[in-house]
C-alpha cells in the first residue's frame, strides 16, 4: 500500500518556494512508498519518516545552512529522518553549512549522500538486528573544506565507502558487529579515500574479519602534496585486514590491531611520514612498504604475541624503521612471507633499522645497500637467528 496524499501536498510547498526558511515533512508509513523533495536557498528544513520496508526517499537542498536531521546517535526520531528495513535515501546537497543526520532501522539499507561546499556535516547510523543478517551500506561523498563525515554501522556485513575532497576534513567510521559476543561481527567492511591536506580518518572495527582500507592521496596528481594528515584505524577482533595507502608528506598513520590472525598491509609514498603499527595477539602478520622516493620516514612496528611475522622494504634516504616482538615463533621474515619484501631491506643512504625480538625462536633479517646505514638486532631467548648483511 502507498501513501502519496500528505506528501504531495508538502512537495508543492517544498519545490516552488526558492527563498529561505522553506520546510518539508514527509511521513509515510506501510510499504513501498517513494518520496521527492527539491529545495532552494538557505535554511530549509526536510523532515522525513519512513516506517515498515522498502520504501524511498529522493532529496535535493540548494542553498546554505539546508537540514534533513536526526540521528547523532538517535534521540527516539526527533526532527525525523528515519528510515526502517530495506529502504533507500539518496541525499545532495550543494551549499556551505548544510547538515545530515540519519537513522536506519534493521537490514538492507542504503544511504547514498553527496555533498558539495564547506562546513557541511554527514552523520548516518545504520543498526541491523542480531544474528548473521545482510548488512546496510553508506555512501558518502564530501568535496569542499572543514567538512565531517561520521558513520556509525551495529550488525553484522555491513559496507562503508566514505570519500573526502579538500582540506581540513574530518571522516570518523564505526563498525559494531553484533553476531559473536557483545561487541563481536562478521564481515564489515570500510573504504576510505581522502585527498588533499589536515585530515583526519578515523576508523574502529570491533568484531571478527573486519577489512579496513584507507587511502590518503594527491588531488588525483602528484603535483598537489597530501600534508599533514591522520589516519588512525583501530580494530578488535579476529582475522582483521588494514590496508594503509599513504601519499604525500608528513602524514602521520595509526594502526592497532587486538586479536588473532590479523593482516596489515602499508604503503607510503612520500617523506617525512610517520606509521606507527601495534598488535596484541596470535598469528599476525604484516606486510609494509616505502617505496622510492620515499624519504625521511619513520616506521615503528609493535608486537605482543605468537607467530607474528613483520617484513618490509625501504627505498630512499634518513627512514628509520624500529621493530619490537614480544612472544614466540615471532619473524621478520625472509621468507616466512607473509607476503615478504623481505624482513626489513633497505636501499639507499643513512638509514637506520633496529630489530628487538623476546621470546623463542624468533628469526631476524636486515639488508641493506648503500652509505652509512645502522643495523642493530637484539635478541633475548632461546634458538633465535640473526642476520645482517650491508653493502656500501
Amino acid at each position: 500500500m502507498r501513501s502519496f496524499s500528505f506528501i504531495f501536498a508538502v512537495l508543492f510547498m517544498a519545490s516552488f518556494l526558492s527563498a529561505q526558511n522553506n520546510s518539508a515533512t514527509i511521513i509515510q508509513n506501510n510499504n513501498g512508498n517513494s518520496a521527492d523533495v527539491a529545495q532552494t536557498g538557505s535554511d530549509n528544513v526536510s523532515k522525513l519518516i519512513q516506517e515498515v520496508k522498502d520504501n524511498t526517499a529522493n532529496i535535493v537542498q540548494n542553498g546554505a545552512e539546508n537540514i534533513l536531521k536526526n540521528s547523532e546517535l538517535v534521540t527516539a526520531y526527533g526532527d525525523f529522518a528515519k528510515q526502517r528495513a530495506t529502504s533507500v535515501l539518496n541525499l545532495d546537497q550543494n551549499g556551505d553549512g548544510n547538515v545530515l543526520g540519519l537513522f536506519q532501522n534493521n537490514q538492507k539499507n542504503i544511504a547514498n549522500v553527496n555533498q558539495g561546499g564547506s562546513t557541511n556535516a554527514v552523520d548516518v547510523w545504520q543498526q541491523a538486528f542480531g544474528g548473521v543478517v545482510s548488512g546496510n551500506e553508506t555512501d558518502i561523498d564530501q568535496v569542499g573544506n572543514n567538512n565531517t563525515a561520521k558513520a556509525y554501522q551495529k550488525g553484522d556485513l555491513n559496507y562503508s565507502k566514505l570519500f573526502q575532497e579538500g582540506d581540513d576534513n574530518k571522516t570518523f567510521l564505526v563498525q559494531n558487529g553484533l553476531n559473536v559476543g557483545p561487541d563481536g561481527g562478521l564481515s564489515n567492511t570500510s573504504t576510505l579515500l581522502t585527498t588533499g591536506n589536515n585530515n583526519t580518518v578515523d576508523v574502529n572495527q570491533f568484531g571478527n574479519s573486519n577489512i579496513g582500507n584507507v587511502t590518503v592521496d594527491y588531488y588525483g596528481d602528484a603535483a598537489t602534496t597530501a600534508e599533514f594528515n591522520s589516519v588512525i584505524i583501530d580494530q578488535d577482533g579476529n582475522s582483521n585486514q588494514g590496508y594503509l595507502t599513504v601519499k604525500g608528506a608528513s602524514n602521520s598513520v595509526e594502526l592497532t590491531q587486538v586479536g588473532d590472525g590479523n593482516r596489515e598491509y602499508v604503503q607510503n609514498f612520500g617523506s617525512s611520514n610517520e606509521v606507527y603499527i601495534t598488535k596484541t595477539g596470535d598469528g599476525n602478520r604484516g606486510f609494509w612498504l616505502l617505496n622510492a622516493n620515499a624519504t625521511s620516514n619513520d616506521i615503528d612496528v609493535m608486537v605482543l604475541g605468537n607467530g607474528n611475522y613483520a617484513t618490509g622494504h625501504i627505498r630512499g634516504t634518513d627512514n628509520n624503521v624500529n621493530i619490537s616482538q614480544t612472544g614466540n615463533t615471532n619473524m621478520v621474515t625472509a621468507s616466512g612471507q607473509y607476503s615478504a619484501k623481505d624482513g626489513v631491506v633497505v636501499d639507499g643512504d643513512l638509514n637506520d633499522a633496529e630489530i628487538i625480538q623476546t621470546g623463542d625462536f624468533n628469526m631476524g633479517v636486515i639488508n641493506q645497500t648503500g652509505n652509512l646505514n645502522d643495523a642493530v638486532i637484539n635478541q633475548t631467548g632461546n634458538n633465535n637467528t640473526a642476520t645482517i648483511t650491508q653493502t656500501n
